[in-house]
């Protein structure tokens, strides 16, 4: 394996399902896992919610706290397991840095290379957001949009894609095209 893209909406059992699966690789593996948070705690419920994230994590893993540079940060684990948590929140914060779509595309892709490099194996996780309704500013827009050509991209580094639904993962299919 070298990773698996995690996509689905919020509270659908995404990081439940990594962390999980993390736990059985490392116990067949005995391998360091890596949880690279990209989450800032920019009000009280979403420290809270970070506060959350934390005690629920397996003490052995290594939690890696990166806002911006994911694909640096993976590059420099040298062997484990790696979940990203998540690139929902990575876009948003290349965003607020003022990133235009080709340096969010370049960005998205490195990510991609360094997860099949074959160093480390591991999962990735993103939120389909453009399922809802359509956005009624240009900003929110934007996002959606960057976020599905990023999810778009990571689904085809990956060797294996799901769709978390109520806590049941779905396989999305990479066989032939409509």
């Amino acid at each position: 394996m070298s990773f698996v893209f995690i996509l689905g909406g919020a509270k659908s059992g995404k990081s439940s399902a990594a962390v999980k699966y993390a736990m059985s690789y490392q116990s067949k593996n005995t391998a360091s896992v890596y949880f690279i948070a990209t989450a800032t705690p920019g009000d009280e419920e979403m420290s809270e919610k970070i506060r959350r994230h934390k005690s629920e994590r397996p003490t052995g893993f290594i939690t890696i706290e990166e806002q911006i540079d994911l694909p640096t940060v993976i590059s420099d684990i040298r062997q484990g397991f790696v979940i990203v948590d998540c690139v929902t929140l990575w876009i948003f914060n290349l965003l607020q840095r003022g990133y235009d779509h080709d340096s969010l595309v370049l960005m998205v892709k490195e990510l991609g290379l360094e997860m099949t490099k074959g160093r480390v194996d591991g999962i990735v996780i993103s939120n389909d957001v453009g399922s809802g309704i359509v956005p009624a500013d240009a900003y929110s827009r934007r996002y959606r949009d960057e976020l599905g050509t990023a999810n778009q991209i990571l689904a085809g580094y990956a060797e294996k894609s799901y769709l978390m639904l109520a806590g049941k993962q779905l396989l999305l299919s990479d066989g032939d095209s409509l």
